[in-house]
């Protein structure tokens, strides 16, 4: 069975995901990636796991039982939203698409492990430090969250959300009487 660790990082200095994969309690594969600056948390966490699977498409040289892997990672919320078939975001459609690796002779499952609680997660979690912090090279991920584009609207235009949902700037108020 193949073990793989996957985790995201946000900080300061980037965005991030790792991937410690082990194959008969070796670890065989280190694996970064650095995402847009204003990626969330969980698209790095997903990031991890949709290159995770990518990856299992190269392991040819397992056969029969060996091609077994155990999905895991610290992210509840990630695993919640793999599971609900209402939720269509990019990277959940991209994990549920490589999911599909039953047709090159794999079983995969998804377990949540609590962070830093052992030696493969603890190897994501620094490898996605590592590429969160990381300069140069590629990106490897750039969708940026709706959430993420209203945060930015709002302070280059120094606006808020009023209470009917609508933009208006700080400070101003809208004047609703009208002179006849």
């Amino acid at each position: 069975m193949v073990e793989v660790y996957t985790d995201g990082s946000k900080s300061l200095g980037g965005v991030g995901s790792g991937i410690a994969i082990f194959e008969n309690n070796q670890l065989s594969h280190q694996l970064t990636y650095r995402l847009a600056g204003e990626c969330s948390n969980n698209q790095a966490e997903q990031l991890a796991i949709v290159k995770a699977l990518e990856k299992l498409q190269d392991f040819q040289h397992l056969q029969g039982q060996q091609r077994s892997a155990a999905v895991h990672t610290d992210s509840k919320i990630t695993l919640d939203t793999i599971a609900n078939s209402k939720n269509h975001q990019h990277l959940v459609e991209q994990i549920r698409g490589v999911r599909r690796l039953e047709k090159d002779n794999w079983s995969n499952h998804f377990t949540w492990v609590k962070a830093h609680d052992n030696m493969g997660n603890e190897t994501a979690d620094q490898l996605a430090k590592k590429a969160a912090s990381r300069r140069d090279g590629e990106t490897a991920y750039s969708r940026i969250p709706k959430s993420a584009l209203v945060k930015v609207m709002q302070k280059k235009v120094n606006y808020s959300d009023n209470k009917n949902g609508m933009f208006q700037p700080k400070g101003k108020q809208q004047n609703h009487s009208f002179q006849t």
